[in-house]
């Protein structure tokens, strides 16, 4: 007969051993550290005892597997005593969940499979988990069925996340280096995975992939993968951008992998001023009364002659507006200073307008190169 242990994925839990509540293998027999307190049902057996069979200390080692694989193992109790074999679910030294045993009595000579399942939700070098069964005999109250290995990923980015680039600045000639950020994709399993090619990419980026040197993988935990590169031409529009750049593999598994490369490019104009971040073109107006609202000032530096008008604007509050003006007082050879406004109106409903939720303002403007300027602005409006 056959009863089904699910065991949930081990988490980070079994990183430190001290902290984890695992029986331990000391001289063939398993026990449980004295530290770890468990409550036995009481299975009383007065008559002939009964013995059950010690396979291989019901260890499985399972060696390696993928991350989010899910495995499964059976291990077969069998009563070699002369008396019935009571078998109790009591628990696990983990996180789990474990189905009650269907038949809880061995007669002499029959046996029982118990099938544990799991599936990893986290890398882990040491992967351990257990599940116990309460017996009544006398000289082996607790029986542990234990699988143990290694989980990897079989396929990864490094570094996870998405990949910065930025702040992009005007290029001087066309001899200077484009701006670029990298990467890896690999596999932690396999020994031949390769990216095979560049499905999805915006126009302005240059993709650029080469195998990984055996110490690029080592620092990484991987056996094969590619290098990734990726350069931004000057073709790219001004202000923020957030686009993915999808690769397509050899893996049957994991067909296609997307990597996101974000920056901001601020173009011909030369902006600053307090809360100002040239880097994602942001405002950070910081706190305020909402029934008093806020007005910040930000310096833009253009060319000599060329124009810095606001056509229009559009923003996604209606209490939060701008406008650009030249600076008839500011007199240089080579620049113009025109002077961005940006106001918060008194009465904008309180709240947080943070990085997750900010005003956003798309204002178009009359010079050529730069056209539409981006800028999220943030703030804290506070209640009276």
């Amino acid at each position: 007969m056959r009863v089904t242990l699910v065991l949930v994925g081990l988490l980070a839990a079994f990183a430190a051993v001290g902290a984890v509540a695992y029986a331990m293998t000391l001289a063939g027999e398993q026990v449980v550290p004295e530290d770890q307190s468990i409550d036995l049902p009481e299975l009383v057996n007065t008559g002939p005892q009964p013995k059950i069979t010690n396979d291989m200390n019901f260890v499985y080692n399972f060696g390696e597997m993928a991350l989010g694989e899910e495995q499964s193992y059976t291990f077969t109790l069998k009563n070699e005593g002369e008396g019935p074999l009571e078998l109790e679910g009591a628990g696990s030294t983990c996180k789990c969940t474990m189905s009650d045993l269907e038949t809880k009595v061995l007669q002499p000579g029959e046996t029982l499979d118990v099938t544990l399942t799991w599936e990893p939700k986290a890398p882990a070098e040491e992967f351990r988990q257990q599940a116990r069964i309460a017996t009544n005999q006398a000289d082996r109250q607790l029986v542990l069925l234990e699988v143990k290995g290694s989980v990897l990923r079989e396929v990864f980015v490094d570094p996870g996340g998405v990949w910065q680039v930025g702040p992009i600045e005007e290029r001087t000639s066309e001899d200077e280096p484009l701006p670029e950020v990298g990467g890896y994709v690999v596999s932690g399993i396999n020994g031949d995975f390769e990216v095979a090619e560049v499905l999805e990419k915006p126009d302005w980026a240059e993709v650029d992939i080469r195998p990984a040197t055996p110490e690029e993988l080592a620092q990484r935990a991987g056996r094969s993968g590619n290098a990734v590169t990726v350069r931004i031409r000057p073709t790219m529009p001004v202000g923020r951008f957030v686009e993915s750049i999808v690769l397509g593999t050899n893996s049957e598994n994991v067909l296609e992998v997307e990597i996101q490369v974000a920056g901001s490019r601020a173009g011909p104009v030369t902006m600053f001023g307090a809360g100002f971040t040239a880097a994602d073109l942001s405002l950070d107006l910081k706190r305020f009364k909402a029934s008093e609202g806020i007005t910040r000032k930000i310096s833009l530096m253009v060319e000599k002659g060329q124009p810095m008008g606001l056509v229009d604007y559009e923003s996604s509050s209606d209490s939060v507006t701008a406008s650009i003006e030249k600076d008839e007082s500011f007199n240089k050879s080579t620049k113009d200073r025109y002077i961005l406004t940006v106001t918060v109106e008194p009465g904008i409903r309180p709240g947080l307008y943070d990085h997750d939720r900010p005003v956003e303002l798309r204002m178009k403007t009359t010079n050529p190169d730069l056209g539409v300027l981006p800028i999220d602005v943030k703030f804290t409006a506070l209640p009276d």
